[in-house]
């Protein structure tokens, strides 16, 4: 948002050159033209068995920053922006039943891989105990 409109004001003080603002070398004469983009969005934290009580908010912010030259007087510009979207963090714990499926899982999976191993084992045995009794197919 802060982007496009800094890349229209330079177009039309008649820069074609194909850089971003902030990456421009300043080597003209003339003044600087600061423009600073700040966007805020509000966050609600819910801690773990406190419910709406004792939740409390907090402002995260993102600010972006271009300085580069103008043909016009000293200026700096700042846009501040609100952002519609609210983010609630809620601090849950797991079922019980969860520690039960994920240990099952990882037991089988030992199983599993025990099992692979065991037969490409025996598998490879075998062909070798034919190969040297000079059986093999």
């Amino acid at each position: 948002m802060c982007m496009s409109r800094i890349n229209r004001v330079q177009r039309a003080a008649g820069s074609h050159n194909s850089k971003p603002p902030c990456m421009q070398q300043q080597q003209q004469a003339g003044t600087k033209y600061c423009v600073m983009c700040v966007q805020v969005v509000m966050t609600t934290i819910e801690p773990k068995g406190g419910g709406k009580a004792r939740s409390y908010d907090a402002f995260e912010y993102i600010a972006h920053s271009h300085t580069y030259m103008s043909d016009n007087q000293p200026t700096a510009k700042v846009t501040y922006d609100l952002s519609p979207i609210q983010v609630v963090v809620r601090e849950q714990g797991k079922a019980w039943y969860h520690f039960l499926t994920t240990t099952c899982a990882i037991i089988g999976g030992v199983f599993t891989v025990a099992g692979i191993l065991d037969s490409i084992l025996y598998q490879g045995f075998k062909f070798a105990r034919k190969v040297e009794l000079g059986k093999q197919g």
